[in-house]
């Protein structure tokens, strides 16, 4: 089964069988937007902590849905690796995204997160606070 050929079958597969690999492998897949997503979805729902650091790269995909599905999935995996890199995305002129990056950060909690958090309470922009 090549990378470029997967799909949506083979997501499915790859997360009953809890194929972590498989799935950080799919969500490089560079040619395929819905591939990705699956891909952070199902690597959030499984939870694992391998998978962060591919997650935390993809919060520079070329696609909004795709760097969404990251941020949530971060969020479920609740890894505080991801604190920085997801503060460091709410430059993103998204609401929508703003909000998922408060959300993460909320589930994942930890001081870096809480101290943000309150600090985001102070801004203009109705989507952070």
């Amino acid at each position: 089964m090549g990378i470029l050929k997967l799909t949506e079958k083979d997501l499915t597969k790859m997360m009953e069988k809890q194929d972590i690999n498989g799935l950080i492998n799919a969500l490089t897949n560079k040619k395929d937007i819905l591939i990705r997503y699956r891909a952070a979805e199902a690597l959030g729902e499984i939870g694992s902590i391998n998978a962060v650091d591919t997650l935390i790269t993809t919060l520079k995909d070329e696609d909004g849905d795709v760097r969404s599905m990251a941020v949530y999935a971060l969020g479920q995996i609740g890894d505080r690796r991801a604190v920085e890199p997801l503060i460091e995305n709410l430059s993103f002129d998204d609401g929508e995204f703003k909000e998922m990056v408060i959300y993460s950060l909320g589930e994942i909690g930890g001081k870096t997160a809480t101290n943000y958090l309150n600090l985001a309470l102070e801004y203009d922009d109705p989507n952070i606070r």
